[in-house]
């Protein structure tokens, strides 16, 4: 069974999806199945077909397009799907499966259309709840509603499989899928191997003490101004040596102008650093010396369904962890032994357990091991690979 990804982001460099999606590649390629990945957000020029860990990838060449004024932007998008249709069309000898991730309805519906023209299976992973959260200003609550329902009621009943990371996730694809559609639970993930014979001791990850996020700015999904009012309090009232590290600046303008509310209010503008983009090594450095991370996921709907996609990967690290115990991640926290839980919602109660990362070197850096032992045991890739290849080609 030969396996299309269609991937509307960057890979191999790129954020979380990107990760999890070269570790379920690399898993099929290791048992020997056939798996080649198109990446989006097209680059200026094709290099033709590359490799990263055995995990083949390509581009299509959209150089004329790219070079269109900025003004064009919707011309531009409009004809690269154009494009996308038409390789599909024109390559449909070379797969079997279409696996799209990060695609709208009505790109899905495409998809499912262009499948059923040539006898293909089209495939998703759910990873969240769709359009739960609203994140440009083009969009609202009620546009964001729309668009799931479209995608519930036109685009999920014409897909072949499912691949969701939480049980609430299984249970929502259950509901809106055909009667013929398969479903795989697999959770986040993580690769044990990468970090075998690190030594994450108490020298890096306490010599310049500073707490580091990667990924967007959001209050719905990550409680990101909880979490800054906490650090600035710690910095002021505690350790003015500490730092907060962000991989990008990247949210609404309205909770920028809320962060740097709290940074102008607190003073502490020499301790916050923002970054426009982090490669791998620089992300692989600042995760291998950080004192801490945060991740204060709300209780709310959208979360409920969802899995902390960066658990995994800082766990693996043996990061000391300050988090909520809210949606899948919550089946795998231990208060105390992996990770120190938060209500996300209580600065004062933030502010206490960065507090005792930091006053207690040698206990945090065991509740780092602890959870780095947990992502061993349950988010290694390689524990799923045989499922996710069997679940292939069952369709």
């Amino acid at each position: 069974m030969r396996v299309l990804v269609v991937f509307d982001n960057h890979y191999p460099e790129g954020m979380a999806m990107s990760n999890r999606l070269h570790l379920y590649a690399k898993g099929i390629v290791e048992l020997g199945g056939k798996i080649r990945i198109l990446a989006g957000k097209y680059k200026k020029k094709s290099n033709g077909i590359q490799s990263y860990e055995g995990v083949d990838y390509y581009t299509l060449n959209n150089s004329i397009l790219n070079n269109l004024p900025s003004i064009f932007n919707r011309l531009t998008y409009f004809f690269e799907r154009l494009n996308l249709y038409a390789h599909l069309i024109r390559n449909r000898n070379d797969y079997d499966i279409i696996w799209a991730i990060g695609y709208a309805w009505f790109p899905l519906l495409i998809f499912s259309t262009i499948s059923k023209l040539f006898n293909k299976k089209v495939i998703i992973e759910l990873n969240e709840l769709p359009h739960s959260i609203v994140s440009s200003r083009l969009q609202s609550n009620f546009t964001n509603s729309l668009k799931r329902g479209l995608l519930f009621s036109i685009t999920y009943p014409q897909l072949n499989g499912f691949i969701v990371i939480s049980e609430a996730l299984m249970e929502l694809a259950e509901t809106k899928k055909a009667k013929s559609a398969k479903i795989i639970k697999i959770p986040i993930l993580m690769d044990a191997s990468k970090f075998a014979g690190e030594d994450f001791n108490i020298d890096l990850r306490f010599k310049e003490r500073f707490v580091f996020h990667a990924g967007t700015l959001t209050e719905e999904k990550d409680g990101i101004l909880e979490v800054f009012e906490a650090i600035a309090k710690v910095i002021t009232e505690k350790d003015p040596r500490l730092k907060f590290i962000l991989s990008n600046k990247v949210t609404l303008p309205k909770i920028i102008a809320k962060i740097d509310a709290i940074i102008e209010k607190y003073g502490i503008q020499d301790n916050v650093i923002f970054h426009n983009h982090l490669s791998k090594d620089e992300m692989h450095k600042y995760l291998k010396t950080c004192t801490l991370v945060i991740i204060n996921k709300p209780d709310n709907k959208r979360n409920s369904y969802n899995f902390a996609t960066k658990l995994g990967e800082y766990m693996s690290y043996g990061i000391p962890i300050i988090a909520t115990p809210v949606g899948e991640s919550g089946k795998y926290l231990i208060d105390g032994k992996n990770v120190l839980l938060v209500n996300s919602k209580d600065v004062n109660e933030i502010v206490s357990k960065i507090s005792s990362i930091l006053d207690n070197p040698e206990k945090s850096l065991n509740l780092g091991n602890q959870g780095r032992k947990t992502a061993i045991e349950n988010f290694n890739f390689r524990n799923y690979s045989k499922a996710l290849l069997e679940f292939l080609n069952s369709l």
